[in-house]
């Protein structure tokens, strides 16, 4: 996990899950959970934290901006 920067009061963050080798970029749930934003978090049936990116503020080129960053 690598922190990238803090966008609209949220920090974002590059990372892999166990499970592939694909670089991906987000936000902590356990962070949201802090926030004003908590509803965006969700848990599934065995636990795990979801995060509802549609329920973030968003700029329309958030994820084409670090695109470039996660290869």
């Amino acid at each position: 996990i690598e922190f990238i920067e803090e966008r609209n009061g949220l920090n974002i963050y590059t990372f892999k899950y166990l499970w592939d080798d694909v670089k991906r970029t987000g936000v902590m749930a356990q962070e949201i959970l802090k926030t004003k934003y908590r509803d965006a978090v969700m848990q599934d049936k065995n636990g795990y934290y979801m995060v509802d990116y549609g329920m973030l503020p968003y700029e329309r080129n958030w994820r084409n901006r670090f695109r470039n960053i996660c290869r």
